[in-house]
């Protein structure tokens, strides 16, 4: 059971990395990519954004937003794109049964990894000015 445990929390882990790793997006968007400054370029790699930064150069740094909105303000409409927190769940199914008629027995395991969608929470907020399009705020829950 101890070297299920271990394997199921280097599976976890792998899954959480690979997800929030950018370089599968910036594999998507090479040409788009090639064309931004050594700077930009940098900070996506790293899963940073920055005020100035566009959808596409946000989208390859963080992956697509889990929810999105679009509110009005003083100064004009603003796109919000909200980023959670995902955290991993593991579970572990264990069964038997008995196939009639040939009085073979047969036992199975399950395992399931996921996220908890009941246990989001926000980690970051990026702000979008409607009318240029680019980042104009950035908050951060980490």
């Amino acid at each position: 059971m101890k070297n299920l445990f271990s394997v199921l929390s280097i599976i976890t882990f792998l899954l959480l990395v690979g997800c929030a790793s950018p370089d599968k997006r910036i594999g998507q968007n090479q040409v788009l990519f090639d064309s931004y400054s050594v700077e930009t370029k940098s900070l996506i790699r790293e899963g940073r954004v920055v005020v100035g930064f566009d959808r596409e150069q946000v989208e390859m740094a963080l992956g697509k937003p889990d929810r999105t909105a679009t509110i009005q303000t003083d100064s004009g409409a603003e796109t919000l794109w909200r980023y959670f927190k995902r955290s991993p769940s593991v579970g572990l199914a264990l069964g038997a049964g008995t196939v009639l008629g040939g009085g073979n027995s047969s036992v199975g395991t399950g395992i399931g990894i996921g996220t908890d969608s009941n246990r989001l929470e926000i980690e970051k907020v990026v702000v979008f000015d409607q009318a240029s399009g680019k980042v104009k705020q950035i908050e951060s829950y980490e």
